[in-house]
């Protein structure tokens, strides 16, 4: 089966090459000198999407805008990357025969309201119109974001947002590419399937972890969601982009989100 795999270069997307290997498997990236046999496919711009998609089967997409906190380049936006990029990609796929698409979206239950949840949730509905076949995987949050703690964890600082008692199961970035490679054949239901690892653990749980991986204990700081509120309302007037991250991370730790649990990877054994 010809597989394309949109943002291959990724650490999801490695792993999701890696078990597609019984596969053939096509890189489909913005630089497609960065991979051997890669054709070019820019969620930013839909000019030549559905050459890229010529031949393939069934696509696989881990792409979208950064998940970071500072800015970007102003054209990367969730609804222009996320959204309307999934909604071109959808088109193209339809006019090329394309029987299904494997999306990876954002878990965000009861988060609606925010712009990264709804520009994903709103590409999963715009894929849904155009393909045949759509399966969108809704992680809880990847190993690989955690990252972000470790050079504060190193100082020795965590920052808990009321107590850090918010509870969470993120899931490895292999754990979750055999879920995708599961969603690309036929036997695979489409529809949505949200997507955890086998740990829950609090905020508060998972500073512990990053202290730990780095050999010491930590402080953990008290911290209060208004300052992110604030810090987004300030981030605005510059990237709405970034704000929308500060948004969504306000929401995240303060409110507990569980998805079923896949996988045996767990937080603590990656950081080690």
């Amino acid at each position: 089966m010809r597989v394309g795999v949109v943002g291959a270069t990724s650490r999801l997307g490695q792993c999701a090459v890696e078990a597609l290997a019984e596969h053939e498997v096509v890189p489909l990236l913005r630089r497609p000198d960065a991979l051997p046999g890669a054709r070019r496919l820019d969620l930013g711009d839909p000019t030549g999407m559905g050459e890229a998609l010529a031949g393939l089967e069934v696509v696989v997409s881990v792409a979208g805008a950064p998940i970071v906190p500072w800015p970007v380049l102003p054209r990367v936006t969730f609804e222009g990357i996320d959204r309307d990029g999934h909604r071109a990609l959808g088109v193209a796929a339809a006019h090329q025969g394309v029987r299904r698409v494997v999306y990876v979206s954002v878990f965000g239950d009861g988060m609606e309201h925010l712009a990264y949840v709804r520009a994903h949730h709103e590409a999963e509905a715009a894929l849904q119109e155009a393909v045949p076949e759509v399966v969108a995987v809704r992680p809880v949050g990847l190993f690989g974001a955690f990252d972000q703690l470790v050079p504060m964890a190193r100082l020795g600082l965590g920052f808990d947002l009321q107590g850090g008692q918010a509870r969470t199961n993120p899931v490895s970035e292999r754990d979750l590419a055999a879920v995708l490679a599961q969603a690309v054949v036929d036997e695979a239901p489409a529809g949505v399937q949200a997507v955890g690892g086998p740990d829950v653990l609090t905020r508060a749980q998972i500073w512990d972890l990053a202290f730990a991986a780095q050999g010491r204990g930590g402080v953990h700081l008290p911290s209060h969601p208004a300052l992110l509120t604030a810090s987004a309302h300030a981030l605005r007037l510059v990237d709405r982009r970034a704000a929308d991250v500060l948004d969504f991370l306000r929401c995240i730790l303060t409110h507990d989100g569980i998805a079923p649990q896949v996988g045996a990877e767990r937080l603590a054994d990656y950081w080690a």
